[in-house]
């Protein structure tokens, strides 16, 4: 895979690597969508008979309740 962005589905961005990030993050805990993207947080989910697979899902930080979230693994597998 090229170095280009993938959009995987609506929400959800493949970079390069295996990283996952948001397109338009919002914060889960209060709604907002004034967000700073953080570093990226390494996952190990077991695939069925493929076995484990390393992926990085992108963090984030919300400017008004100041709580930080990560992107759901749900919206990848």
């Amino acid at each position: 895979m090229d170095n280009k962005p993938y959009h995987v589905n609506k929400g959800l961005i493949l970079l390069a690597d295996n990283h996952f990030e948001l397109v338009n993050p919002i914060c889960p805990i209060c709604g907002s969508y004034c967000v700073i993207r953080q570093e990226f947080q390494e996952r190990n989910p077991i695939l069925g008979e493929f076995g484990s697979c390393e992926i990085y899902m992108r963090r984030y930080l919300c400017k008004k309740c100041h709580r930080k979230f990560v992107t759901q693994l749900n919206l990848v597998v």
